[in-house]
């Protein structure tokens, strides 16, 4: 497969498989957008599959905080593929959708240098939790939606079909509220 070419070997890339499926479970990123976003940044740094690795978590952070300010899946996704492009001194992304800027980055612990990738993925964690606290987004109503958009992507037709009705109850009812109380 592509993923195990990228990452150099089956083992490999089995591993980065089974750790993003278990950290997607919870989260409103899929798993689909991890495995392509860590597969560009692999690309596009030529980080080492342990580097690789570390950034993980900031990299499905920077997802979540990209859907959860209304971005489509394709968009997020694109952001957090040029997460590390900061690395390579390329900050526009960060900066232009999240005010991430290298300066930021150097002021939240890391070195400047292309080199310190653990201390890059540190930085850009805390940058994007200072945009907001993730923490407890799931447990919010526009969190809980995420996830709903998620499982129906990621779960296709089935859900859908079965779920349809009782949305299209729901909102036909929101929207006679709204039109009885303007």
């Amino acid at each position: 497969s592509l993923n195990t070419a990228i990452m150099g070997s089956k083992e490999a890339s089995d591993s980065l498989l089974n750790s993003i499926d278990r950290m997607t479970n919870n989260s409103v990123v899929s798993m689909d957008q991890m495995v392509n976003a860590m597969n560009k940044i692999k690309l596009s740094t030529g980080l080492s599959n342990d580097q690789l690795d570390k950034c993980k978590g900031s990299v499905m952070k920077l997802g979540e905080a990209a859907l959860l300010m209304g971005e489509d899946a394709e968009l997020a996704g694109f952001h957090m593929s040029e997460a590390f492009s900061g690395l390579n001194g390329d900050f526009a992304v960060l900066k232009e959708n999240f005010g991430i800027t290298r300066e930021k980055m150097i002021a939240m612990g890391w070195s400047g240098e292309a080199s310190d990738v653990d201390g890059y993925a540190q930085a850009l964690e805390k940058c994007v939790e200072q945009n907001g606290d993730l923490s407890g987004v799931m447990q919010t109503t526009s969190g809980k939606l995420a996830k709903i958009q998620k499982d129906f992507r990621t779960a296709g037709r089935g859900i859908g079909d079965a779920l349809k009705p009782v949305i299209d109850a729901l909102a036909t009812a929101f929207i006679k509220l709204e039109e009885q109380f303007p």
